[in-house]
């Protein structure tokens, strides 16, 4: 530079330029740098590269790298601070330009942790000290939200689970939602839980036709008990209560056995009813009687027993009708034949009488049937039966068109005769002179009892 140094200015024109002091420091835009190189106060200083002890300028310098710890550089913005940082830790921002990796939170990109690092394979695991709670918080007039589980695949029978684990880490018990068809959106729901030693075992499935199964996945009515009881339970708060239980395939396969606990609240059954497949009833296990045999109530103290009935009378056959007046004893030349039949203590009778002869009865008395009883009544029993007639003037006296048959005290009660209900009166009763010559007839039915 000593070639420009008697001039001091190097410019293409006017007095701006780069000049160089005696001391050797270099201006630009100044005859009076301070260092050695100084920009004048107007002027900004762009450089690709400065390695100095100092700079100095009016306004501003622009730099895109410092060199360097920068420890004397001023009036820069203040820096952000990271703090407890360590691998797959998740930031958070503190106060001012402080950042925090949290010790608590663990990220690696598909797995996160809340107070744990995942176990392998889960995605999400959050873990507490004491309870460990989550709270699906909605606002609507309605189903306020929902916990969705979604399996893409769409094979028949694949599932979604709820499971619950052990201190261990070991499956217990779990719900599942099972994709029965995707193609029309079919699906059930099931409980399973795991037995001492054992494996996971469904429990219980609702269907979806709404059939649920105990402990078997393909109900076949509304509840289906697969293999094992149901029992109706009550709690002991007295002596008298009992439990009850239907057990399929109790005393033998294929029966249905009811039992009764044999104390209040209790968990021993005794047998009380059984039913075989073939309909046989048992009492108290497999009483099953013998055939023939009745059940017998014994009373609300004791169970019913099964017992040979007595045998039942039975007899039938015909009975000879004649007719008389009731106070001569005069009788008819006619009779007729009757039929009977004995069941047990009742007697069922039955006679069509023909036309009767009444010649030689007199006409003011009541007609008399007798033989109308061929085994011995009950004389206890008021007797009733019913009955059509032809030629018989039953109006007389104001009677009406109806005549019944009715026990008679004549004959030491062995004969029957007629009333003739009237309306507004007493009964009257059929006399021989309402027959009208000998053409009347009578079709009869009645019944009694015998001793």
């Amino acid at each position: 530079m000593s070639d420009i140094r008697f001039n001091q200015w190097l410019h293409q024109s006017g007095t701006g330029g780069v000049s160089q002091s005696d001391g050797g420091h270099v201006g630009i835009g100044t005859t009076n740098p301070l260092i050695p190189v100084g920009a004048g106060n107007t002027h900004i200083l762009n450089v690709g590269v400065v390695t100095c002890n100092n700079i100095a300028a009016g306004s501003s310098i622009t730099a895109t790298t410092f060199f360097g710890s920068g420890a004397n550089l001023t009036s820069l913005p203040s820096q952000l601070t990271l703090s407890n940082n360590a691998d797959n830790r998740v930031i958070t921002g503190g106060s001012g330009t402080n950042l925090n990796g949290e010790s608590n939170l663990f990220f690696n990109g598909s797995q996160l942790g809340v107070n744990v690092t995942p176990d392998s394979g889960v995605h999400l695991h959050v873990q507490n000290s004491g309870e460990a709670n989550m709270i699906l918080e909605g606002d609507v007039n309605g189903i306020g939200g929902y916990l969705m589980l979604k399996n893409n695949n769409t094979t028949a029978n694949t599932s979604m689970a709820i499971q619950f684990l052990d201190g261990g880490g070991q499956g217990t018990s779990e719900i599942k939602g099972i994709y029965a068809d995707n193609s029309n959106n079919e699906g059930h729901l099931a409980f399973s839980s795991r037995p001492s030693g054992g494996s996971m075992t469904e429990r219980l499935r609702i269907k979806s036709d709404g059939k649920i199964g105990v402990n078997t996945p393909t109900p076949i009515g509304t509840l289906d008990v697969y293999d094992g009881s149901f029992v109706l339970s009550k709690p002991n708060s007295s002596g008298g209560e009992r439990n009850w239980r239907f057990l399929n395939n109790n005393i033998a396969a294929g029966n249905l056995g009811l039992q009764v606990s044999t104390a209040a609240g209790g968990s021993t059954f005794s047998n009380i009813i059984e039913v075989t497949r073939n309909g046989a009833i048992g009492i108290a296990g497999a009483n099953y009687g013998s055939s023939g045999q009745v059940l017998t109530s014994q009373g609300s103290g004791s169970a019913p027993q099964w017992a040979t009935p007595s045998s039942v009378t039975t007899a039938g056959g015909t009975m000879t009708i004649g007719f008389q007046d009731h106070v001569n004893g005069n009788t008819s030349s006619t009779t007729a034949t009757g039929y009977y039949q004995r069941i047990g203590n009742m007697v069922f009778a039955t006679v069509d009488t023909g036309a009767i002869n009444k010649s030689g009865l007199q006409s003011g008395q009541i007609l008399l049937l007798t033989g109308c009883f061929p085994v011995t009544r009950d004389n206890n029993w008021t007797i009733s039966g019913s009955c059509s007639h032809y030629n018989v003037n039953s109006g007389q006296n104001g009677g009406g068109h109806v005549v019944v048959p009715q026990k008679g005290y004549w004959l030491s009660n062995t004969s029957m005769y007629f009333t003739i209900p009237r309306n507004n009166s007493t009964a009257d009763n059929l006399t021989v002179g309402m027959m009208s010559g000998n053409n009347a007839r009578f079709f009869m039915n009645w019944s009694y009892k015998v001793n």
